[in-house]
């Protein structure tokens, strides 16, 4: 399938999202290159099948606000129904609505970041299995450049507790980083193909 970010192009959306990535870093202490690394991987392996399946969501989600505003039965409203497609992996850090939801929650719990401060409003509790947060979240993910970046980076920090039951980033070794890679694409605890790579570019903007 036909990538639609060259490597050229992503290394120009890098630039100029620095000062960005940089802020977001500062505040919860991650290094930007681990959180660039991510990004140049996501972004380069962007394809067509991508903004169809974000298509598919929005298109979804409409069609539940529509639903909700009906005089239907409660049970039935907001529901997935069968071949419906209610999440995808969206913007520049491809994550999903149900994995930012877990990564905040996680950085609450361990005071990185408020839901205040992410403009979810104050001692804000979020469910993955919450229809309405799941719908905010994605939408949000989806047309908002920086609550995407903030949250492919608290991902990052949740996949490295995860992998190594630490968020010091600097004090990991080659094996931790990799896994913590991996861990960010997938629910392995084995390095991938994906963590081998994105090591590399994680070299490359150290």
């Amino acid at each position: 399938m036909m990538k639609l970010y060259s490597p050229n192009r992503t290394e120009r959306i890098l630039r100029s999202l620095d000062d960005e990535i940089e802020r977001i870093c500062r505040t919860i202490h991650l290094p930007p290159a681990v959180l660039k690394a991510v990004l140049y991987k996501e972004i380069t392996d962007i394809d067509l099948f991508d903004p169809l399946a974000d298509a598919a969501v929005a298109l979804n989600w409409w069609r539940v606000r529509l639903l909700n505003r009906m005089p239907v039965p409660e049970s039935s409203r907001g529901k997935p129904g069968f071949f419906r497609k209610f999440d995808s992996s969206t913007g520049f850090g491809q994550i999903f609505a149900r994995t930012a939801i877990l990564a905040i929650k996680f950085a609450v719990s361990h005071g990185i970041t408020t839901t205040e401060s992410l403009g979810l409003g104050k001692d804000r509790t979020l469910s993955p299995d919450s229809p309405s947060d799941l719908q905010e979240i994605w939408t949000r993910l989806y047309r908002e450049r920086d609550f995407n970046l903030i949250c492919s980076a608290l991902n990052l920090l949740y996949a490295g507790w995860e992998m190594t039951g630490r968020i010091v980033f600097e004090s990991y070794n080659t094996e931790e980083l990799k896994l913590t890679f991996t861990r960010y694409n997938a629910n392995v605890r084995h390095i991938t193909p994906y963590g081998e790579i994105a090591f590399q570019y994680y070299l490359k903007y150290r």
